[in-house]
């Protein structure tokens, strides 16, 4: 029994690390470009993979940024803009969710049908905050599909933006999101990424666009911004590895 008893705390330690790499390798990340701006010298851009647990990020060069977009499991619906109306299937392709838009301040409402028979399941009245609700922009479904992620337009013509707006369409429940751009959903459902409105921002004499990732989660809709400084952030993607 000794000999079994001496590879029993051998064992155990193997097994922790694997469960960690396994961990880490699961956890959520975000791949993203860059651009930073210095005071002196033109400005730079770089590709960065962040790990949401931690907030650590290494560099990727462009090969490594596009071999990671290929081998990554594929996140929630990236929301897409639209301009008169829109049609998105949700996940499991049962339901169709669709809008019209005419004109700002339109009261059109969302619907959702069923996509065997074309019956329609819910007629959804949109939010009726003007501060935060022109018209409709964009939308998409969460991984689940329980959820609907939708943009209505706003922002200036120079640093447009999209408040988002999170809709519970079984139970016809809008909540405020935020505002930004190129929102996200992570694979699992519990967070949503976009991008902040650009902002000018002064650097020595020059003023340069700035903008910066956020991350909220879905059920405390609580924000945090994952980048700062002087720098322009785009063409971001999820990426998790576990099949």
């Amino acid at each position: 029994m000794k000999p079994l008893q001496r590879l029993l705390p051998a064992a155990a330690f193997l097994f922790s690390v694997c469960f960690s790499l396994a961990a880490q390798n699961s956890a959520p990340r975000i791949v993203y470009r860059s651009r930073a701006y210095e005071r002196v010298g033109a400005s730079h851009e770089q590709w960065w993979e962040m790990d949401l647990t931690t907030r650590q990020k290494v560099r990727m060069s462009n090969a490594d940024a596009s071999q990671k977009r290929s081998a990554c499991s594929g996140a929630g619906q990236p929301i897409s803009r639209f301009e008169k109306a829109s049609g998105v299937l949700s996940p499991s392709g049962r339901e169709l969710a669709e809008i019209s838009v005419h004109e700002p301040f339109d009261r059109s409402p969302l619907r959702i049908k069923n996509v065997t028979d074309g019956k329609e399941i819910a007629t959804i009245q949109l939010p009726t905050d003007r501060e935060h609700w022109n018209y409709s922009t964009s939308f998409a479904w969460s991984p689940d599909g329980k959820l609907i992620l939708a943009g209505a337009e706003a922002g200036s013509s120079d640093s447009h933006f999209e408040d988002y707006w999170l809709l519970d369409w079984a139970h016809q429940k809008w909540q405020y999101a935020g505002g930004g751009n190129s929102a996200q959903w992570s694979p699992d459902g519990s967070q949503i990424v976009w991008t902040t409105a650009r902002n000018l921002a002064p650097l020595g004499k020059i003023h340069v666009w700035v903008s910066h990732l956020v991350l909220l989660d879905v059920a405390s809709l609580e924000q945090q911004t994952l980048t700062s400084g002087m720098s322009n952030e785009s063409e971001f993607f999820w990426c998790s590895t576990a099949r």
